[in-house]
């Protein structure tokens, strides 16, 4: 008898179908909003294509990290027992990967003697990769097809780490080292998302579609955050933007903008493909939560990464005491990455509801082909008007296509609300948490 209760307690828990979030994997996303402020902060420093395409290969595979511990979420109740150390570890893997970023970019800036940022961005994808390898394999003890499964799938990104040491050892300094640097690293994030296509899995499923649709509207709320914090902080990592009101008028409209994005996502588009989610089964379910969660959801990240990149230039313009504040008109790139960004988001999300519920809005075409459009404008313009006709555009796009469709956002979202009172009061009831009585 005492055998056996000592066995189960170090039995993983599994997960149930209506498992929610837990605390711990909100600490782990913590580490992500300083992930994503370290690629737009390095993005912004070493700005220029180069850094454009390193910002989204780094960001690719924090990403297939951040996967792989949301599944192990979906999969057993991370916090429980031993598997909240290999959380802990795997955060702080995570961290000193995020931390490496700057040098993982770039050439090695002068400075104190260390080891190579690429370098250690290898070692702790390769922690992470470990950890996680080891955690699956605890985490499926007693059922050897599924281990059978995560054995197949782990090839993939023990090959892409081992690209990532090549790169660290042989991309070196001048145009042909960073040219194999840069070759190895698109290879391996080929490598990583490629494999979940070539090689299907059977039995792989999602036990939780709740779980799994509330950890990617979460990570885009962190996603939202960073670029919270980079229009508050401006170009720098301190908060160091003058009180004028230039600088005002920006904030006032890149909060707007965020606010718009943040509705476009929230409002209606995740609650109806949560249904379809959980109206899925085995294998449709299991290309469903790739292609439309871990697939698009990225690109909906690396969009709003390069809005607030987009944004941080901006400012840094507008900011700028040499110039005339409103009348410092954008240029180069810069256009294009702010808008960039946003197109980017939009047309992954529009991406993630015909995945999911199977039915586009022709006007969300519309929006994004204006927006494409007025690129070309935005670089003639002041950097406070550039700002300002983009929020303009997305606020009046989301705004009639809300118009456009307010029948079925109001089925959608009184049924929602309707599904939030009842699992609140079979809650309350569960726990016997009633108000007192006035």
């Amino acid at each position: 008898m005492k055998a056996d209760q000592q066995r189960r307690q170090t039995q993983p828990e599994p997960a149930a179908p209506g498992a929610r979030v837990t605390q711990l994997e909100l600490f782990f996303d913590l580490v992500y909003v300083f992930a994503f402020l370290k690629v737009t902060t390095t993005s912004a420093t070493y700005f220029g294509g180069q850094a454009l395409l390193a910002s989204f290969v780094l960001l690719a595979l924090l990403w297939s990290a951040w996967s792989s511990f949301s599944l192990l979420g979906n999969t057993v109740r991370i916090d429980q027992g031993p598997l909240s150390l290999f959380a802990f570890a795997t955060t702080a893997a995570v961290f000193v990967a995020a931390v490496s970023i700057p040098e993982a970019f770039m050439e090695r800036p002068p400075g104190p003697p260390g080891p190579p940022g690429d370098l250690v961005f290898a070692a702790g994808y390769l922690v992470v990769q470990v950890l996680q390898l080891a955690a699956f394999r605890y985490a499926t003890q007693g059922a050897p097809h599924r281990w059978a499964n995560v054995g197949k799938l782990a090839t993939a990104p023990l090959a892409a780490t081992a690209l990532l040491f090549l790169a660290a050892l042989f991309g070196g300094e001048g145009p042909l080292g960073t040219t194999i640097r840069y070759g190895l690293w698109v290879l391996a994030v080929v490598v990583v998302y490629g494999a979940a296509l070539i090689l299907p899995v059977r039995g792989s499923t999602v036990v939780s579609a709740s779980h799994w649709a509330d950890r990617h509207a979460q990570i885009i709320l962190v996603a939202l955050g960073e670029s919270v914090i980079a229009l508050g902080i401006g170009p720098g990592l301190q908060a160091e933007l003058p009180i004028t009101w230039p600088v005002l008028g920006a904030v006032a409209l890149g909060i707007t903008l965020l606010a718009a994005l943040w509705w476009a996502y929230f409002d209606v588009r995740a609650i109806a493909a949560e249904r379809v989610l959980r109206r899925a089964r085995g294998a449709t379910r299991a290309a469903l939560a790739r292609d439309a969660y871990t697939y698009l959801h990225l690109l909906m990240v690396f969009g709003i990464i390069l809005l607030a990149l987009g944004i941080k230039r901006l400012l840094a313009a507008i900011a700028d005491p040499a110039a005339a504040n409103t009348r410092v008109a954008a240029h180069g790139i810069d256009p294009y990455v702010l808008y960039g960004g946003v197109v980017i988001y939009l047309v992954a999300l529009f991406a993630f509801q015909v995945r999911t519920i199977r039915r586009l809005d022709p006007y969300s075409v519309v929006v994004v082909i204006v927006l494409t459009g007025l690129v070309a404008i935005a670089g003639q313009l002041p950097a406070l008007a550039t700002l300002a006709l983009l929020t303009g555009a997305v606020v009046l796009g989301t705004a009639g296509q809300s118009l456009r469709t307010r029948q079925q956002r109001q089925k959608i979202r009184q049924g929602h609300l309707a599904e939030q009172r009842a699992l609140e009061h079979a809650e309350a009831q569960i726990r016997g948490d009633h108000p007192d009585e006035v």
